[in-house]
């Protein structure tokens, strides 16, 4: 692993972490914590690892449907963990050069002392590095709405999909 790469994992994740911990006088609005996700995290990439194989056939309308749902609930999900102004702990990297994806574990202190192990699982594109799922205390983002859409996925389609990330953003 060249120093590089472990350079460019840690400024995404530090970047995120200050884009998302607001001062201790002020309370982030939603538009900059969406913002702030956006600028981290590979929505499309995420989106298509929560469908699949029907990310292929889904249209551009499906896709972009899907991505801004999912975008609101990976933001609303961050926003809850970093509202309490945690500390970010020294991250630790798993991989090798030759790899497109790695992950970054760390730790989360809270104010009040406890700690919260996070995993940030990265893809290295022709752009800058982007986060494409987040475990959270050993639940995947990913996984975890995986495995909540699956029946959704297969029985009602991508648009089923979104209209559920969509309903539970609604009641969030």
């Amino acid at each position: 692993m060249t120093e590089s790469i472990a350079e460019k994992a840690n400024t995404l994740i530090r970047s995120l972490v200050a884009a998302l911990t607001p001062a201790p006088d002020q309370d982030l609005s939603q538009a900059d914590i969406l913002a702030a996700t956006d600028a981290h995290v590979g929505i499309e990439t995420m989106a298509a690892a929560l469908i699949g194989r029907t990310w292929r056939t889904a249209t551009a309308a499906q896709r972009a449907r899907l991505c801004a749902a999912l975008l609101v609930t990976v933001t609303r999900n961050l926003a809850d963990l970093f509202r309490h102004r945690p500390r970010l702990g020294r991250p630790r990297i798993h991989a090798s050069d030759d790899m497109d994806r790695w992950r970054v574990s760390t730790l989360l202190t809270l104010p009040a002392g406890q700690s919260v192990p996070v995993t940030w699982r990265i893809e290295r594109n022709s752009g800058s590095p982007q986060i494409y799922d987040v475990t959270i205390d050993g639940v995947s983002m990913l996984e975890s709405l995986r495995a909540q859409l699956a029946g959704i996925l297969t029985n009602e389609g991508v648009d089923a999909v979104s209209s559920r990330l969509e309903a539970m953003n609604d009641r969030g």
